[in-house]
């Protein structure tokens, strides 16, 4: 971007200079063009007074006007060239710009899109961490839970099975699962009950 305005500045300075050139040598085209009428007015009235023909000291002086009419119409020629590749290399630099610009627009609008997705995906990311926190706490909780529970089984079946030792159980040995061991001295109680019954 900053070439372009350096490019720019410098068909501005180009310009600029051409224009002053143009006048410096209008200038002096009109300071020649003044020598040139003096000159003549000055012959006329030699020519005059010493009777010679008019037309004789004419002609140099206006073919030097016309010769510095010719150059200064080919300059303003060169000056009006140079000006209109200078307005199209403007022109040219301006829909370059405005190029520029419409592609900068459009990676700001892509560039808020995107961010505004990012935003939603960090929220939703933040809501899944907290609702895997939340899950690991509960696991943890029924884990401690389970654990308890088991023991509290294990003490049971322990419980259980001593008392249905010291009942007088016919010998059996205690198994050492606490779910079986449950059973067992369930077992074990109903046939104590059905033989006191007979």
């Amino acid at each position: 971007m900053n070439k372009l305005f350096q490019q720019m500045n410098k068909i501005e300075a180009e310009i600029t200079a051409g224009i002053k050139d143009g006048i410096k040598d209008a200038a002096a085209v009109d300071s020649d063009a003044a020598a040139a009428a003096d000159s003549r007015r000055s012959s006329t009235a030699a020519a005059t007074s010493s009777a010679a023909p008019a037309d004789a000291t004419a002609a140099p002086g206006e073919s030097q006007e016309a010769t510095t009419i010719e150059r200064l119409r080919a300059q303003v020629r060169r000056l009006e060239t140079r000006l209109q590749e200078k307005t199209e290399l403007v022109a040219e630099k301006d829909a370059q710009i405005a190029a520029v610009l419409a592609e900068g627009e459009g990676l700001s609008r892509r560039q808020a899109e995107q961010e505004s997705t990012i935003r939603k995906l960090r929220g939703t990311l933040r809501e899944a961490q907290e609702a895997a926190e939340e899950h690991a706490a509960a696991l943890t909780e029924a884990r401690s839970e389970t654990s308890e529970l088991r023991r509290q089984l294990l003490e049971g079946a322990a419980a259980g099975a001593a008392a249905a030792a010291a009942a007088g159980a016919e010998g059996a040995a205690v198994p050492a699962s606490g779910f079986a061991a449950a059973e067992a001295a369930e077992a074990r109680e109903a046939a104590l009950a059905e033989a006191r019954a007979e």
